[in-house]
């Protein structure tokens, strides 16, 4: 056996033998956990954390992460189970600040849509993983949905594999584009991101894109899983 793998094999018992100590350590009843012990941080002291998390931020992104607004004091006040009476202020607050493209069309390009929807750059303004802000942002669709047949795709979302089944009627383009634009407007406090307008991701007219790319007939979201292997 070579040193090489005599010190991998030394170092793993090592670390097993220390990671039985701590389970040890953490049953005794004077042990606080982790958690507990971190529970009683000061808000200045977590400003200070926070901030030192964004160096590179100006001011108004810094401000839009420690600053939540009339939605997101609401959801967090409720766990995210607002009342009858607290859904409908959400989405009021929320219809006001829903913007249309300029040109009043819903339906954009859905070549155009695959890009944006594929794209994973925008809002990383940390250290080591800051997007570079000369690139597109993009709505990283595929992080939370399977979209195209027989792509991988995650499951924090529904599939929307096939979605251009409900046709394009304006109704449906209309759901569509608000949707994707701001769901807390239609589902109070849900998971889904806000992706459309000032300090959001997405301007009107790549939400538009989008819309195209999840309903146009030609679009791979709505072709068959044969057709995406040719």
């Amino acid at each position: 056996m070579n040193k090489q793998i005599t010190s991998i094999i030394g170092a793993s018992i090592f670390l097993m033998a220390q990671g039985n100590v701590l389970a040890a350590d953490s049953a005794l009843p004077d042990a606080p956990s982790w958690a507990e012990s971190q529970k009683h941080i000061s808000y200045d002291e977590f400003m200070k954390a926070a901030r030192q998390s964004f160096p590179y931020a100006t001011p108004e992104q810094y401000k839009l992460r420690v600053e939540n607004d009339f939605t997101l004091k609401t959801c967090n006040a409720t766990l995210d189970q607002p009342n009858a009476e607290q859904s409908a202020a959400i989405v009021k607050f929320e219809k006001a600040r829903l913007k249309m493209p300029a040109d009043g069309k819903l339906l954009g390009d859905w070549k155009n849509g695959e890009v944006v929807a594929r794209g994973t750059t925008g809002d990383r303004i940390g250290f080591a993983d800051a997007d570079n802000p000369n690139h597109p942002n993009g709505a990283n669709c595929f992080a939370c949905h399977v979209m195209i047949p027989g792509q991988p795709g995650g499951n924090m979302g529904p599939s929307l594999v096939g979605y251009g089944k409900r046709g394009q009627s304006p109704a449906i383009l209309k759901y569509t584009y608000e949707h994707v634009y701001d769901a807390k407007m239609l589902v109070p406090c849900t998971i889904m991101p806000r992706y459309g307008g000032e300090g959001h991701l997405l301007t009107a007219s790549q939400v538009a894109d989008i819309v195209a790319f999840l309903t146009d007939p030609q679009s791979p979201v709505n072709q068959p899983e044969a057709a995406q292997k040719q």
